[in-house]
């Protein structure tokens, strides 16, 4: 038969069908829809925020503070409403709406903003570091850099303490009003 092998196999060799198989067997298409649930496996020394930030996948994502956190749940809260949608009475739910509203320092929208605008002059600091400073609230420079040491290198202390100041002082509306 002209040197071909009836059972398929070029020039009788058991390689040529596996060899076949891979070249014209379907491509894997990878699911998607796991990898999507699934978070890189990170080492604890990945994300710290110590004197230098190390915050891995979460690098270049926007920090919340509590009090924007607090915004974002009540605006969701009030368009599920709106929209007749069940609201989370679960367990996690209602425990993180009661953090929230305990801690968070700031709870009109208009103060939050001016508060990320008061940032603008502050490009070195990080998300990360803004949001931590807009949460703890603390009232002197030393403390800043004690809880936050990252902003140690960032900005000077005066400049600091003034950023700390403005933030008191917008805290110090929300009390007034």
């Amino acid at each position: 038969m002209n040197g071909q092998n009836t059972n398929g196999n070029a020039g009788g060799n058991p390689n040529a069908q596996s060899e076949m198989s891979r070249r014209f067997a379907k491509p894997k298409i990878p699911d998607y829809r796991i990898a999507i649930r699934e978070r890189p496996k990170t080492t604890p020394v990945d994300e710290e925020a110590g004197q230098e930030l190390h915050l891995g996948e979460f690098r270049y994502v926007h920090a919340l503070s509590v009090s924007e956190a607090r915004l974002i749940m009540d605006k969701s809260l009030e368009n599920r409403q709106k929209h007749n949608k069940k609201i989370g009475d679960s367990e996690v739910f209602l425990k993180m709406q009661t953090y929230i509203d305990t801690f968070a320092r700031f709870r009109a929208e208009n103060i939050v903003v001016e508060l990320e605008l008061l940032f603008h002059q502050y490009p070195a600091l990080e998300t990360f570091e803004r949001s931590q400073l807009i949460s703890l609230c603390p009232g002197e420079a030393e403390e800043a850099k004690t809880l936050i040491p990252s902003i140690t290198d960032k900005i000077s202390d005066d400049d600091l303490q003034q950023l700390l100041d403005d933030i008191a002082a917008r805290r110090q509306y929300m009390v007034d009003a």
